[in-house]
């Protein structure tokens, strides 16, 4: 989801607090947001610009901390 700034990080604070078990990952190119984002349990805080490598390895990492992991299938060559 592509939400301007505050906006966003409302609806994921809303997001995050209704379904606690969300692993959510925050891009974005303002820095303001890490602290919030790192504060309210957010699994990964991404800056842009970043390497694709960087969001790959994110996914993969969040992906392991599913306990339904093992139904999804990981196609690296996107």
């Amino acid at each position: 989801m592509a939400l301007k700034g505050a906006e966003g990080m409302e609806v994921m604070l809303e997001y995050a607090g209704r379904f606690p078990d969300t692993n959510v990952i925050w891009i974005t190119d303002d820095p303001f947001f890490a602290g919030i984002a790192l504060r309210n349990h957010i699994y990964d805080f991404i800056e842009r610009p970043y390497g694709a490598d960087r969001l790959e390895q994110s996914i993969h990492d969040v992906i392991e901390r599913c306990p339904n992991r093992n139904r999804w299938v990981l196609r690296t060559n996107l």
